[in-house]
């Protein structure tokens, strides 16, 4: 069998692998896509979830204190509820991930509950304001909360007090 030069040429060969080599040039264009755009944000979402059960662990131990010590210890500046508890969860592991912007903020308020035999049971509010900066900084895209900025979690929780003759001392 004889071949003519148009049958036997390597054309359609040549052609399928340069087909084959633009799929890996690219190769280098898409990751870099994939890393910037959904990458590095979903790590940063991921970790935004996580420092947000920091602080709500924070708010949590504050506001179990508060509701246990007197209203004078509770609502003091320097007392354990608004500095210490927050000296040692910032001092602690948990603390040092979420390694926020600014010092926690605390604000304490109480209101009264329901009426039983015995008086009005006091309920305890403890607002725990909390700036943290996010886990990788996304250069390209400037200010965005929890991407590139810091992002401000606000926790709130009520409780009743344990003992609602604290309320007055």
């Amino acid at each position: 069998m004889n071949c003519s030069t148009i049958q036997c040429s390597k054309k359609p060969v040549l052609r399928n692998r340069v087909q084959r080599g633009s799929s890996m040039a690219e190769l280098p264009g898409a990751l870099i896509i994939l890393l910037f755009v959904i990458f590095f944000p979903l790590i940063n979402i991921i970790g935004l979830g996580i420092k947000y059960g920091g602080c709500a662990t924070l708010n949590g131990i504050q506001l179990r204190e508060a509701a246990l010590v007197p209203r004078s210890q509770a609502i003091a500046a320097g007392g354990a509820v608004q500095k210490g508890i927050p000296d040692q969860w910032l001092a602690g592991g948990i603390g040092k991930f979420v390694n926020p912007t600014v010092a926690p903020h605390t604000e304490i308020t109480y209101r009264d509950g329901e009426k039983t035999d015995s008086g009005v049971d006091k309920l305890v509010t403890v607002k725990t304001t909390v700036s943290i900066p996010p886990f990788i900084t996304v250069p390209f895209l400037p200010d965005v909360p929890g991407l590139s900025a810091p992002v401000q979690f606000t926790l709130e929780g009520e409780r009743p007090m344990e003992n609602p003759f604290n309320y007055d001392s």
